[in-house]
């Protein structure tokens, strides 16, 4: 059985048909846009890639609890969905906005170096934009995550910390200085 959480998929999807109806392209806490005032190159640039519609990294982890107990209790992540049957136990968190990065080894190599001085991820790593890294590295340092390295500012200007989630998993957590 399924668990939504107060901003659920059914109520995303409410909004996701709602703004389709009226012709909204973004909505954000400080505009709204709509279909009709946007240039035409613009909203086909917005709506070129409605095939997909949302970006979701499956996760296995050994202890499936411990998992919860980070990305959900000491992240701060809200449950979307989540399942305990007989055959395993699952859950949805909500991440934000999600982007698919894609990188040569070498970048991958290059920006190991700026944030961790060596090279240490493997093919998959979270990068999460928060508010401010600092505290929340301390936060998930102290819910059992390894910092890997010290704070850097990048060449490309975000404040990062490279982390170790319990269940191994690197994780950048950055803030975008102005």
């Amino acid at each position: 059985m399924a668990i939504l959480s107060e901003a659920g998929t059914t109520r995303r999807g409410f909004l996701n048909d709602l703004a389709t109806a009226i012709g909204l392209i973004a909505l954000s806490p400080t505009e709204i846009v709509f279909a009709d005032e946007m240039k035409q190159s613009e909203t086909r640039c917005l709506m070129s890639n409605r095939i997909v519609t949302e970006l979701r990294t499956a996760l296995t982890v050994q202890n499936f609890s411990r998992a919860v107990a980070f990305y959900h209790d000491a992240l701060g992540l809200p449950v979307v969905e989540s399942w305990n049957h007989p055959e395993g136990s699952g859950m949805i968190l909500d991440a934000g906005r999600a982007t698919l990065e894609l990188l040569s080894g070498d970048m991958a190599t290059y920006i190991d170096q700026v944030e961790a001085k060596r090279r240490v991820a493997g093919p998959v790593r979270f990068a999460l934009q928060v508010d401010d890294s600092r505290t929340i590295a301390k936060k998930l340092v102290k819910a059992g995550a390894t910092q890997l390295a010290d704070i850097v500012v990048t060449p490309w200007n975000d404040r990062n910390v490279r982390i170790q989630a319990p269940d191994g998993m690197q994780i950048t957590l950055f803030t975008v200085l102005k």
